[in-house]
């Protein structure tokens, strides 16, 4: 059977054709699915809650942020990767819950890949260590001008598997 999708009816053979085929592994897999992004929500919802000082604040994540990190975070299976999109979530409460600046963020997000998103993590914590020293030392910091020269390396490779 060949399904034309320009044609009337098309999603609706489509899916006739998917169960006649799958059968009840359908419903399985469909189960299994479920199971995943609700362990997921639930990991990314708790780490974002650990980031919140006060839940008992008054204020709400945004629907359509919240809705685009957990759709995308729920499958994540990299940490740094749960670590952004939880932070973001938290970050993204208001008390009228309107605030949906950080969608910008969580399609930057989304559209990393969890070694980038790691490499990202690692220059920031770099700079943020390099800050800290520097206010200990009784200097001026500003990422724009750093007052002393200071060398970075990444390893930009994972060591070989033994």
């Amino acid at each position: 059977m060949v399904i034309d999708p320009l044609t009337t009816g098309a999603v609706e053979s489509i899916a006739r054709v998917v169960e006649k085929v799958l059968g009840p592994t359908l419903d399985t897999i469909g189960q299994d699915f479920q199971k995943l992004y609700a362990y997921g929500r639930d990991k990314l919802i708790n780490r974002a809650a650990e980031k919140v000082a006060d839940l008992d604040d008054g204020k709400r994540a945004n629907l359509r942020v919240a809705r685009d990190i957990l759709w995308n975070g729920a499958f994540s299976e990299s940490e740094v990767c749960v670590e952004y999109y939880a932070g973001l979530l938290a970050a993204s409460r208001s008390t009228d819950g309107l605030d949906d600046e950080a969608a910008l963020f969580v399609d930057t997000v989304k559209s990393l890949a969890s070694r980038q998103l790691k490499l990202h993590y690692e220059i920031y914590r770099s700079l943020e260590r390099i800050m800290v020293e520097a206010r200990a030392n009784g200097e001026k910091f500003n990422v724009y001008d750093i007052q002393r020269s200071v060398d970075v390396f990444f390893v930009t490779h994972e060591p070989a598997q033994i």
